[in-house]
């Protein structure tokens, strides 16, 4: 991202606050009318009607629809209002040019009291098979194995279905940050592959929007907003809310970011998985760039239905990664039975304690003494970070994604403090998630923590200790979302 000058930095904590769904204002490729569902009349109105319809905002506020559009597209609407069991935008009606008006596409949805249409040009090369387009889209990210191939799959094909030049594949993590885990880019395009963002990339207003709306596209970045005559609903009194509104303007400080990455055009398709934002698809191009109705509607479908594949190959991949595990922990179990050495029966054989969580480096701490495999700090260092541990744990069991927040990002650790017993906790095992890049004057910096005592003591805190085990074969996804960021 480009440098932005001290006196035009934008105020972040404004973000969550903006009311982005009520902006007062369109984007200008299209016009958009509020008609009043009692007498189809138009109340609200945005946009260059002048150039779309052939009559300026004046002529046409307080007119009858069917007398601009026609008394098809009039009836339309009419039964799609009385038909509609929800705010949803459709694509409702086509009309052709004459009396000064272009040929347009329209669509609709209900909202705030009103009945919104959208208008926008039709133009030259539209999409004449939206349903052979998604099929296509669907067939060609079938084969994909992983997680992984597949997202890479989904970002290949809507760059080659939409045109787009830079096409990412987004996915959110509990923390609300995300990172890029799949793209496609022209030539000259930089990569973002890998790279993690921050959650107030993306407002909480802003994440609502992208549950209810699974497309978003700026044809053009650089627009003038074309605002809503007049500025309140005469309907309730306040802005109109376009929330649905597939013209609505854009929060200026979106336009900004967009615009610092040298974006031009942008394009958003949402991933919802369990009824949450899981990602989002992320098209940027370098120049001004349209997509159509008809090939949008056939994106939005595609979103649709990645998202149930996405969702079917997480449950997959995790029942399949906890079965693995069930298997190494029965293995490893066998270890212990046949050695007094729990240390040696854990890191030394195959498989170890690293085959059972994905961590960079794990401890296993015997009456104060320390044994490490993979990557870890020092043996002092660990003994610091468990008495820690040990003054936090409630549960016995104690899991953490974002240690240095709690802990704290120090330039060196602290020096050796032997780990004291604590309410009988004699054993520790402990697997440790670090940056993937090191500091070679100091310690690795752990990000993601687990650790589970271990007792000798009587038959119901052996059952306590396998609850626990399972717990911590169970949060394995957990751990593998930790992070060096």
């Amino acid at each position: 991202m480009t440098p932005v000058d001290a006196s035009e930095r934008v105020d972040l904590s404004i973000c969550d606050r903006e009311p982005i769904h009520a902006p007062g204002a369109i984007q200008p490729h299209g016009v958009l009318l509020a008609l009043d569902p009692n007498d189809m009349r138009i109340a609200q109105i945005a946009g260059d009607t002048q150039a779309l319809l052939g009559a300026p905002h004046s002529a046409l506020i307080g007119q009858n629809v069917e007398a601009r559009l026609g008394a098809v597209a009039a009836t339309r609407l009419t039964r799609l209002a009385a038909d509609a069991a929800g705010p949803r935008s459709c694509l409702a009606f086509e009309t052709e040019a004459g009396d000064g008006a272009l040929a347009l596409e329209g669509i609709v949805h209900l909202g705030d009291g009103v009945i919104l249409v959208e208008l926008e040009p039709r133009r030259d090369g539209v999409e004449s098979d939206p349903l052979g387009l998604v099929q296509k889209m669907l067939a060609a990210t079938a084969a994909a194995e992983t997680l992984e191939t597949y997202a890479e799959a989904v970002a290949r094909e809507t760059a080659l279905a939409t045109g787009f030049d830079h096409v990412m594949v987004y996915r959110f993590f509990p923390d609300r940050s995300g990172s890029v885990i799949a793209e496609t880019a022209a030539e000259g395009c930089p990569s973002y592959l890998g790279l993690r963002f921050p959650a107030s990339d993306i407002p909480q207003q802003a994440r609502r929007l992208y549950l209810t709306n699974w497309l978003r596209l700026i044809p053009e970045v650089r627009y003038t907003p074309a605002p809503i005559e007049p500025a309140l609903s005469p309907a309730t009194g306040r802005p109109l809310d376009l929330s649905h509104s597939v013209l609505r303007s854009v929060s200026p400080v979106h336009l900004r970011y967009l615009a610092n990455m040298g974006v031009r055009a942008s394009m958003s398709l949402s991933i919802v998985v369990g009824g949450e934002l899981f990602g989002l698809v992320a098209c940027h191009h370098r120049t001004p760039h349209f997509i159509d109705l008809r090939r949008r509607a056939a994106c939005e479908l595609f979103a649709q239905m990645i998202s149930l594949e996405f969702q079917s190959r997480i449950e997959a991949e995790t029942a399949k990664r906890r079965m693995r595990a069930g298997e190494v922990q029965s293995r490893l179990v066998g270890a212990l039975s046949g050695r007094a050495d729990l240390a040696g029966a854990l890191l030394e054989g195959k498989p170890d304690l690293l085959d059972l969580i994905e961590a960079d480096g794990c401890a296993v701490v015997v009456e104060g003494e320390c044994a490490t495999l993979g990557r870890t700090p020092s043996t002092q260092e660990i003994g610091a970070l468990l008495s820690w541990i040990h003054a936090q744990s409630k549960q016995g069991l104690f899991v953490s994604d974002r240690l240095p927040l709690s802990y704290g990002c120090r330039a060196s650790w602290p020096r050796a403090l032997r780990p004291k017993r604590r309410g009988g906790h004699e054993h520790c095992l402990a697997g440790a998630r670090g940056a993937a890049q090191r500091d070679a004057r100091r310690a690795p910096r752990i990000c993601g923590f687990t650790i589970i005592p271990r007792w000798r003591r009587s038959r119901r805190e052996r059952s306590r200790r396998r609850n626990i085990c399972d717990c911590w074969r169970g949060s394995m996804d957990f751990i593998c979302r930790s992070s060096g960021r």
